[in-house]
């Protein structure tokens, strides 16, 4: 409700008879939400941009509003409504949830420096788990562990050190700094849960790997 100290001044524009007012929906993002996107205009609420590494991409506005997970009810939490989207496929979901490094992301605004899911498998009626924050600690020695690297030049990947890989119990015997981190930002390995394959992109690796992989399975090898 108005108190006798408020006051509303929008301005109506006429067109086909109809008089029009612009209205917006939702709590305003906040400055630095708007900074925070590589593409964006903060001068008519705050337009942004966004392209994914698939090729998919977004367009909309910033906001932010209280999420509610479960029961748990977390404020102030910065999203994108999206006017435009493409590239996103048959998907039966109404968004993505950002799980990356940046500031937008959602580990990132609720200040959490940890989370852990587990996906079910495809077709699975199974419910998935996804935790954020102390939740998502794994109990001592029930799980292996590996450092994530960050790269300066990319901040919002999750890399991981890769020295060695093996076909069958057999290894490849990878040169040592194949897939090291560089720094001018080239190289590294990343780990991406919308990938749907694991891929290695330098060819001689890849071709061991496919050799190695032929001479155990016995299959005929035909080269292109």
């Amino acid at each position: 409700m108005l108190d006798s100290t408020s006051n509303i001044d929008s301005p109506v524009n006429s067109e086909s008879g109809e008089f029009l007012m612009n209205l917006a929906i939702g709590t305003p993002s906040e400055s630095f939400l708007c900074q925070a996107l590589p593409s964006s205009t903060c001068s008519n609420g705050c337009q942004y941009s966004y392209s994914y590494g698939d090729g998919s991409s977004t367009q909309g506005y910033m906001g932010s509003e209280t999420f509610t997970f479960e029961s748990t009810s977390v404020p102030n939490i910065g999203f994108g409504c999206g006017e435009n989207n493409s590239g996103f496929g048959g998907s039966n979901g109404a968004g993505l949830v950002g799980m990356g490094r940046g500031p937008l992301s959602l580990p990132s605004q609720v200040n959490a420096n940890k989370f852990s899911y587990c996906m079910s498998s495809v077709g699975s009626t199974a419910t998935s788990t996804l935790q954020i924050g102390s939740l998502s600690a794994p109990s001592e020695g029930s799980t292996m562990k590996t450092p994530l690297i960050q790269n300066p030049q990319i901040p919002t990947f999750y890399y991981l050190g890769l020295n060695d890989t093996s076909v069958g119990g057999s290894p490849l015997n990878i040169p040592q700094g194949t897939f090291a981190l560089n720094s001018d930002g080239s190289g590294g390995l990343i780990i991406d849960s919308g990938m749907t394959i694991t891929y290695l992109v330098t060819v001689p690796i890849a071709w061991s790997s496919r050799h190695l992989t032929l001479k155990q399975t016995s299959l005929p090898t035909r080269v292109h």
